[in-house]
């Protein structure tokens, strides 16, 4: 026993796994915290096993192993899928089983920015082809969503995969293609801007602008802007000796999910279990905790809990990027919110969460209260009290079973996209980069080399967790 009990106590979870990487996320030694989240692989097991590449693949993102971290995104979205199709199918006959002890499979919109984060690793890899089929794939993916889960989803498009869709488009040599993704993206900014408060950023107008007066798409006012645009020296005629560098500065520790409490009264609460679909072995214990429901546990009151979202505070709100020789630097813009999206997400199925776990906890206080009752009954007089007393303890754990929310998240992933465009030259440049705070102050300051390539897309990943 002590053995077992030794070995229970080293295991890590994946709170305690988190904690130990921030310090060298903090330090932006993304390999050391990759080392530590290797070691604890085994910690993770099955139950976990997307959260462990959902974090792997990050990291390796973060790291510039593009390759590596594909491959550990494949894994995390194959095994996504199958514990979300489990899920879906045992749902009915698992009613009574804590979210905590079942297997993770993402929260909706951790399982959309899998094909984001992939879709820049195929890109700066150069495969152009396999960086759009994960744009395509994330498209069917939030379709799908909507059709899984029967509601209005606030998150059924993605701004920002469909503003990348049209970068790459336009890089692959497909304008029209191009500026096809770019109304998309404008119309889904749109939408952002009302949901998450997310406004359109100005590159996206500057990039439609630009690409409409090349095409000729863009009548007399797309010359007057594409000139506008050369005088801020972000673009110039093609004249083949030029590359589009995109500097992607992902800003902020993912929010976090905390418990938040209610306390439900069985006369308020029972009538929701009756309408949670289960089958089984759950409809059978619904109804043996029903016996005893509205008679024994009307006054009784059992405590619940959900998960909801926190932000974590920031100093660094943005990025200015300035290359050598240039006498302007280009703000970055927020592209995607992804906090935001989080907290939304939640709140679109808030009260479908509510309700199963209400349910849930009150049938479980209900089964335990059946169990004293009966182990009084069967005790006899000498027994009953004692035994009665012991379920008694089951009863009041199960009270409080529902005290602990799932609050299993991705870590790693930022809490905002920020992004700057612009051309350089083909060859080597430096890159002076700006982190300022709310104020404008300047929080750090540092240097950056790029390799800009003609007629190709450079990535430059900046991460920053203060």
């Amino acid at each position: 026993m002590a053995m077992l009990l030794a070995s229970a106590l080293a295991c890590a979870s994946p709170a305690d796994v988190n904690q130990q990487m921030l310090p060298h996320l903090q330090t932006r030694d993304h390999d050391a915290a990759l080392d530590v989240l290797e070691d604890a692989e085994d910690d993770y097991g099955d139950r976990n096993r997307v959260l462990y590449f959902l974090e792997r693949g990050m990291l390796q993102h973060y790291a510039g192993a593009f390759r590596e971290s594909n491959e550990s995104f494949e894994v995390a979205k194959r095994e996504a899928e199958r514990h979300y199709t489990k899920s879906i199918t045992a749902e009915a006959s698992t009613f009574l089983a804590n979210n905590n002890t079942r297997p993770y499979y993402g929260e909706n919109f951790e399982r959309a920015l899998i094909h984001v984060f992939a879709a820049i690793n195929y890109q700066a890899l150069g495969q152009d082809e396999e960086a759009l089929v994960e744009i395509r794939q994330l498209n069917f993916f939030l379709r799908q969503l909507i059709v899984d889960d029967g509601q209005d989803n606030s998150y059924r498009d993605d701004a920002f995969a469909h503003y990348l869709a049209g970068i790459f488009f336009e890089q692959d040599g497909d304008p029209d293609e191009a500026l096809i993704a770019y109304r998309k993206a404008a119309d889904a900014y749109a939408s952002y801007a009302a949901i998450y408060g997310t406004p359109v950023p100005e590159s996206l107008g500057r990039d439609s602008e630009r690409l409409a007066a090349k095409t000729g798409a863009g009548g007399e006012a797309g010359s007057v802007s594409q000139a506008r645009l050369y005088g801020k020296q972000l673009f110039a005629p093609d004249d083949g000796r030029r590359g589009r560098v995109l500097v992607v500065h992902y800003n902020g520790r993912a929010p976090y999910k905390i418990d938040t409490f209610i306390d439900v009264a069985f006369i308020q609460g029972w009538p929701l279990v009756y309408k949670i679909d289960v089958e089984g072995e759950a409809e059978r214990d619904i109804a043996r905790a029903g016996q005893i429901a509205t008679s024994l546990l009307a006054n009784d009151v059992v405590r619940v809990a959900f998960p909801e979202y926190r932000r974590v505070p920031r100093r660094i709100r943005r990025v200015e990027v300035q290359p050598a020789g240039w006498s302007r630097a280009v703000s970055a813009e927020l592209v995607a919110d992804v906090g935001a999206i989080a907290e939304q997400d939640l709140a679109d199925r808030i009260h479908r969460v509510r309700a199963k776990a209400i349910a849930r906890a009150l049938v479980k206080y209900a089964l335990a209260r059946v169990a004293e009752e009966a182990a009084r009954e069967a005790g006899g007089d000498e027994y009953g009290e004692l035994a009665g007393a012991l379920v008694s303890v089951t009863s009041a754990l199960a009270r409080t079973a529902s005290e602990v929310a799932d609050k299993r998240a991705w870590f790693t992933v930022p809490d905002q996209i920020w992004l700057a465009s612009f051309e350089l030259e083909e060859g080597t440049h430096e890159l002076k980069l700006r982190y300022r705070d709310e104020q404008g102050g300047v929080v750090r300051e540092e240097t950056k080399p790029v390799q800009a390539r003609a007629g190709e897309l450079t990535f430059v990943i900046l991460r920053t967790v203060r």
